[in-house]
C-alpha cells in the first residue's frame, strides 16, 4: 500500500504565496482551492493523494521555490580549486553518500518528506557537460531548525539554505532567508554560513581566492561610475552660460573677501577654490532637481542606477558614511555628498553600497557588502527571482577593476601582492 502524502506547513510557510498561487493556477486548481478553502499545504496534500497532482511535480515546485524567494542574503564565493575528481558523477555522489548517506542519486529531491527539526542536505540537482563525463554545475538545499522568539515564546521553524555552484565559472553562492528575532545567534545567517561553508570546503577540498581589497575597488568604481552618469545627464541640461556666471560670481567674491595668497591657499585645502565650491554648488542644485523630477516618475535616461547609502574611506584621513532618508533616496544631492565630493572623487575602496537599479525589475533595490575578504555579501529588500538575482551579480562584475568579466585574474593579482 502507498504512503500517503502529507506536505508540513513547516515547509510552504518559507514560501511566497505568490508562488503557491501560480502552483494552484498552472495545474488548473484554482476554483477548487477557492472553493474548498483550505490551508495550502492540506490542499495539496489532497491533490497528491487523490491522484490530481503527482509527487514529483510538488516536489519541483518545493525545489524551484525554495531555491530563491524568501533567500534573500546570499553570499559569493570565486573557487580556486577543488577536488577536480569530484565533479565525476560517480565520485561526487560518493562523496555526498559519506555524509548523507541516504541520497542515491545526482539529482534527489526528497523536501517534502524531511520536515523534522534536524540538519539534512533535501535536495541534489547537478547539470553534465555534453560529453555527460563531468558535472558543471551544482546546485544543493540544506535544511536545518530555527528557533525564533515571538509573543507567547520560543516557536521552531525549517530554514533552507541553497548553495548554487558554476564549476565552470567557479562561482559558489550560498542564500539564506533573514528571519528575525532568532533565538541562538549560532541559527544567524553569518553562523550558518560559516557552518555550510566549512562542510563543502571539507566534502569537495575547496579553496577560495580572497577577494582582498578587489570587491571593495570594484564598489568604488560602481558609485563613482553610477555618479558621473546622473553628473552627465546634468551637463547636458545645463544652462549654456552657467559656467561664466560662475567665473564672474568667484571673481568678485575673490575682491570681496581680499584672503591673501588665496590661490596658494587652495593647493592645500579645497576650501579655499573658490570656484570650484561655487561650481559644485550649482551642480548639486541642478542633480538634485533631476533627482527630484525622477522621484515624480520622470525617467533617467541614461543612469543605470543611484546610490542610496556609501560607506567608503579615502585611505587617508576620511572615513565616513552618507545615507539618504531611510536609505531609500539618492545621497547624490544631498550637501553631505557635495560637501565629500572631492573625497569620494579619490577614494579608492567602499566598504558598503546600496544601490536602486533603475533599468529592470521595477527599481531593483541591493545592498553590497565587502566588509570579509573572502566573499561578497548581496542583499536583496524583495522576495528574490532568479533573474534579479543574476542581474545583480552580472551588475557587480560590470563594474570590476579590470572590466574584462574576469574577476578571478584581478584577484590573483591582488593575492600574489600581499
Amino acid at each position: 500500500m502507498v504512503k500517503s502524502f502529507h506536505l508540513s506547513e513547516r515547509i510552504t510557510n518559507n514560501i511566497l504565496k505568490a508562488e503557491k498561487s501560480n502552483f494552484i493556477s498552472e495545474n488548473k486548481l484554482t476554483h477548487e482551492y477557492s472553493r474548498e478553502g483550505k490551508s495550502f499545504h492540506q490542499f495539496v496534500s489532497d491533490c497528491v493523494n487523490q491522484g490530481v497532482i503527482s509527487r514529483m511535480d510538488v516536489e519541483n515546485f518545493l525545489f524551484e521555490s525554495l531555491f530563491y524567494g524568501y533567500q534573500r542574503e546570499v553570499y559569493i564565493y570565486q573557487v580556486a580549486s577543488c577536488n577536480e575528481n569530484c565533479m565525476k558523477p560517480e565520485i561526487f555522489l560518493n562523496i555526498l553518500q559519506d555524509k548523507y548517506e541516504y541520497i542515491d542519486d545526482c539529482a534527489y529531491s526528497n523536501i517534502a518528506n524531511m520536515a523534522a527539526d534536524d540538519e539534512k542536505l533535501v535536495a541534489v540537482k547537478t547539470i553534465y557537460t555534453n560529453d555527460l563525463q563531468r558535472i558543471a554545475k551544482i546546485q544543493l538545499i540544506f535544511k536545518t531548525e530555527v528557533s525564533i522568539l515571538r509573543k507567547g515564546g520560543i516557536v521552531k521553524t525549517l530554514s533552507y539554505i541553497p548553495v548554487d555552484w558554476d564549476v565552470n565559472s567557479q562561482i559558489l553562492s550560498i542564500k539564506f532567508s533573514p528571519k528575525r528575532h532568532v533565538f541562538d545567534k549560532e541559527k544567524q545567517p553569518e553562523r550558518l554560513k560559516i557552518h555550510f561553508i566549512d562542510q563543502l570546503k571539507e566534502m569537495f577540498n575547496i579553496q577560495f581566492i580572497p577577494f582582498g581589497n578587489i570587491h571593495k575597488e570594484a564598489l568604488c568604481e560602481m558609485s563613482k561610475s553610477l555618479y558621473r552618469q546622473i553628473y552627465e545627464k546634468m551637463v547636458c541640461s545645463k544652462p549654456q552660460n552657467l559656467d561664466s556666471y560662475v567665473e564672474e560670481i568667484s571673481d568678485g567674491l575673490k575682491k570681496v573677501l581680499g584672503v591673501e595668497a588665496l590661490e596658494l591657499k587652495a593647493t592645500g585645502n579645497n576650501i579655499f577654490n573658490i570656484k570650484d565650491n561655487i561650481q559644485k554648488f550649482t551642480e548639486n542644485i541642478l542633480i538634485s532637481d533631476i533627482l527630484l523630477g525622477a522621484k515624480e516618475g520622470a525617467t533617467l535616461e541614461g543612469v543605470e542606477g543611484v546610490v542610496t547609502y556609501l560607506k567608503f574611506s579615502d585611505g587617508k584621513k576620511i572615513s565616513a558614511r552618507l545615507k539618504g532618508r531611510e536609505c531609500r533616496e539618492p545621497i547624490f544631492g544631498s550637501e553631505s555628498y557635495m560637501a565629500l565630493r572631492s573625497a569620494i572623487e579619490n577614494a579608492r575602496r567602499v566598504n558598503r553600497l546600496e544601490v536602486v537599479w533603475l533599468g529592470k525589475f521595477d527599481r531593483l533595490r541591493i545592498t553590497y557588502e565587502a566588509a570579509e575578504t573572502e566573499c561578497l555579501k548581496v542583499h536583496f529588500y524583495k522576495n528574490l527571482k532568479e533573474e534579479e538575482y543574476k542581474y545583480g551579480l552580472q551588475m557587480f562584475r560590470k563594474f570590476e577593476r579590470y572590466g574584462n568579466g574576469k574577476l578571478i585574474k584581478a584577484v590573483e593579482m591582488e593575492s600574489q601582492a600581499q
